[in-house]
């Protein structure tokens, strides 16, 4: 709490926490920001022209399968393909 407040870097907090790895979890392939910035725009865009409500936890699943789905195929977001995958997200 000391070093919150004041910033003594000599009292730097030690955190006894494992590292990841530890649980075995490995780093990822880095994010593809302007890919992720595309999809956004992309499911903004059909929610705003389908009127479409979706709950932050949905709308987060579908951002996720969206952007596998387009990492893994190598295709640009659109449309067709959100519409697609809305569907798979339906249960909430």
């Amino acid at each position: 709490m000391e070093w919150l407040l004041k910033g003594d870097e000599r009292q730097t907090p030690q955190f006894s926490e494992p590292a990841p790895e530890a649980y075995g979890v490995r780093p990822g392939p880095p994010l593809d920001v302007a890919l992720l910035a595309e999809i956004l725009t992309e499911i903004k865009k059909f929610m705003a022209e389908k009127h479409v409500k979706l709950s932050p936890q949905r709308e987060a699943r579908l951002i996720a399968v969206v952007y596998d789905q387009c990492r893994e195929s190598k295709v640009k977001p659109d449309f067709i393909l959100v519409e697609r995958f809305l569907w798979i997200t339906k249960v909430d």
